[in-house]
């Protein structure tokens, strides 16, 4: 069971990662010297994979809610959500630094 849990909640821990990471990069950014692609380099991976373990944990939800699991199925909602909204905070910060080029 607590692998089930560690794999549900593991969107939102690289949603999570992936905005500290945002913020980190947009506080050593120097427009001046600063490489677009080395930052991109470290938060592109984490994003597409907390993408697809996105999807399928979001997928899954179907069979905990055929076996009655309501706990997991929750919880197979909800990372998504966090995993989405920490993306949408990461983007912004991504595109200050973007916009600062």
């Amino acid at each position: 069971m607590r692998l089930i849990e560690t794999l549900n909640w593991s969107p939102a821990v690289l949603g999570l990662l992936l905005f500290i990471i945002s913020g980190i990069h947009l506080y050593q950014f120097d427009p001046y010297t600063g490489d677009v692609r080395e930052l991109l380099s470290t938060e592109l991976p984490i994003a597409i994979l907390g993408f697809i373990l996105s999807v399928v944990v979001f997928l899954s939800t179907i069979y905990w809610l055929a076996i009655k699991k309501w706990k997991i199925a929750v919880q197979t909602v909800v990372s998504p959500i966090i995993w989405y909204g920490f993306f949408v905070a990461g983007s912004l910060m991504g595109g200050a630094y973007m916009n600062a080029t």
